[in-house]
């Protein structure tokens, strides 16, 4: 601002004059300054424009009211802007103070910076997130910590995303490929040692060996876990010592990789040794393993030595060598829901409980389907325990179901509801559908059918004893019941069907006790020792019935033979008089022999003296 005062000169009209001044003075001040503090009523604004000289105006405080703007959106090279039109680039508002066309913000000349975001370019960032470290912002990742998670359930509570994830680890988080090619080993590992919960993602097959589970491990088994082509001799895919509570469960498969291995090795699925308590394995797979019969050690698909109440169940086994489902020296645990098959004939026995006396007790099988076994698909080497609702199919080489091995009995234990078909070994001659041997003893055997075996139906021998069984049907087996060192035995309802050369076999050590026995079938009802055997009503022949009678005549010591299939020198033969001249006679049996007995009277037989006899 610049003012122009009057000269003042001495004499009267100098006070006029400094009067003008003073006036010039207010006026300018009034009309042509902007005040700090402007008094009241007096205008405070601009009537032209400011020139600043290419000068900034700095410390300028934010404006109360901006009017007049034009606001456009994003910035565009097609718009035409005009003076006032506002637009957005890059996180700034610009507003046109030229008219332009093409003429990208922040080119001064043409766009003034409204308001600025300060955050870094776009260009190159896209499908990135704007973070920050609290001082500056950059295109990057949010972290799964910085975001909060709460269940919709009633009672959820607020955690991050991060602590969410981490329940369940997948293998594919620490580098698993899955493509059935690459060793997966190391990085399933690290997956296994970062969590208890680690998941196998389906529709991948992982390569490993040897993978260690820790105590109380969790495996969600989707996928395929597969073994390294070319194992060692001992390699397996799981394995752990002195760890329990294990749980591997899902609908995958651990896989042997059997066409890629070869050599004199075993190999096995599952291998867990000193076990603890409480492991748990279900829902999955078991196929394609290898072992060679030639390597140092019996393998097992899936073994688990020690501990107690284990729960192995809804397995399938698959083309396997040697031992399926193996478990040993356990107590209160349970094989259940097995299905095994084996179409290249290289499988022994499908589910086996087993250990020294007194550490295996207690322990269940129960519906087990096998199809196609080398070898005795199910063995209980346990007391006190039970087998029951069993079928099983085509039996290559041994029995069906076997209690008790050497120093490994099965006392105090059950079988009932087995069904074998097609036991086909022509080789041992005690192969049986259901055998008890080895000092196995107080064993109940209940509603067995065999339906085809090349040897026995039911064997009991090598100092098994009391031994009860009943509601047995045996079609077409060479021998119905084998019976060598049995210690005592009773059969009740016993139904032979088919082609069977031999009811019942017996050595002089074995006392039988028959209840409701058919014997017709066989074309030898029973052979070896007839002693011991006690019988209640026990058929031998159909032709001939079980009762009859006799008119008695002559004088005393007068002899009636009565012929009949069903006489056994061991039968109970009971006689009833059937009127007071027959009791007057007094009739007894006097001798037993295959196939009849004698009737003796000891008075002079009145006229129409008659006895009944049943042989029972």
């Amino acid at each position: 601002m610049k003012i122009t005062l009057d000269s003042i000169v001495s004499g009267f009209k100098s006070v006029t004059k400094l009067i003008t001044n003073f006036d010039k003075i207010e006026d300018d001040l009034n009309n042509k300054v902007l005040y700090r503090d402007n008094p009241e009523g007096e205008p405070n604004y601009m009537q032209n424009d400011l020139d600043m000289n290419s000068y900034n105006i700095i410390n300028q405080g934010n404006p109360v009211e901006v009017s007049g703007f034009n606001w456009l959106g994003d910035w565009s090279s097609l718009t035409t802007y005009a003076v006032g039109d506002a637009v957005h680039s890059n996180g700034t508002a610009y507003i046109a103070i030229a008219a332009s066309t093409n003429q990208t913000p922040p080119n001064g000349t043409y766009w003034q910076i409204v308001a600025e975001a300060n955050y870094p370019t776009q260009t190159g960032n896209a499908d990135k997130a704007l973070t920050t470290d609290g001082s500056a912002a950059s295109w990057g990742s949010i972290h799964a910590d910085h975001v909060d998670f709460t269940n919709s359930g009633t009672g959820g509570v607020e955690r991050t995303l991060q602590a969410k994830l981490e329940d369940v680890v997948n293998v594919k988080d620490f580098g698993a490929v899955g493509d059935g090619v690459t060793d997966d080993t190391v990085a399933i590992q690290a997956a296994l040692d970062s969590s208890q919960a680690v998941e196998i993602p389906l529709s991948n097959i992982f390569i490993c060996r040897n993978l260690v589970l820790n105590d109380k491990q969790h495996i969600i088994l989707k996928g395929t876990l597969k073994l390294m082509p070319s194992a060692s001799d001992g390699d397996a895919i799981l394995i752990g010592d002195n760890v329990g509570s294990l749980v591997v469960k899902g609908t995958g498969y651990l896989d042997g990789n059997r066409t890629n291995q070869s050599g004199v090795i075993h190999t096995k699925l599952v291998n867990i040794t000193n076990s603890k308590d409480r492991n748990v394995f279900s829902g999955f797979t078991l196929q394609n393993h290898y072992s060679d019969e030639g390597a140092s050690e019996t393998a097992r698909v899936l073994r688990i030595e020690g501990g107690d109440r284990h729960l192995v169940e809804n397995i399938d086994l698959v083309d396997f060598e040697q031992e399926g489902i193996f478990l040993e020296s356990t107590k209160h645990s349970i094989i259940n829901n097995i299905t095994s098959t084996d179409s290249l004939d290289g499988s022994w026995s499908s589910v086996i409980f087993t250990g020294l006396e007194g550490t295996t007790e207690y322990n269940t099988i129960s519906n087990i389907t096998c199809y196609n076994n080398g070898a005795t698909p199910v063995v209980l080497d346990s007391r006190y325990s039970n087998v029951s609702n069993v079928t099983l199919d085509t039996i290559r080489w041994q029995n069906g179901v076997n209690l008790g091995h050497s120093g490994k009995p099965a006392d105090f234990s059950t079988v009932s509801n087995v069904v074998v078909r097609n036991l086909l070994d022509s080789i041992n001659t005690n192969s049986a559908g259901v055998s008890i041997a080895n000092g196995t003893n107080m064993v109940t055997i209940d509603n067995v059918i065999v339906d085809g075996s090349t040897q026995r139906g039911i064997n009991i021998s090598a100092g098994a004893t009391n031994v009860k069984m009943s509601n047995l049907y045996l079609k077409d087996v060479s021998t119905g019941v084998n019976m060598f060192q049995a210690g005592k035995v009773s059969i009740r309802a016993l139904e032979l069907v088919g082609t069977v050369n031999y009811g019942l076999v017996k050595d002089a050590s074995t006392d039988v006790t028959l209840i409701d026995v058919d014997l017709t079938v066989a074309s030898t009802a029973i052979t070896g020792s007839t002693s011991g055997i006690t019988t209640l009503a026990t058929t031998f022949n159909t032709a001939d019935g079980m009762n009859g009678g006799v008119t008695l005549t002559g004088t005393a010591g007068q002899e009636f033979v009565v012929t009949n299939a069903n006489a056994r020198s061991y039968s109970r033969i009971d006689l009833y008089a059937s009127n007071d001249a027959g009791a007057a006679s007094f009739p007894y049996i006097k001798t037993y022999a295959d196939g009849s007995f004698t009737i003796r009277i000891l008075n002079t037989a009145a006229a129409g003296a008659f006895v009944r006899w049943r042989i029972t």
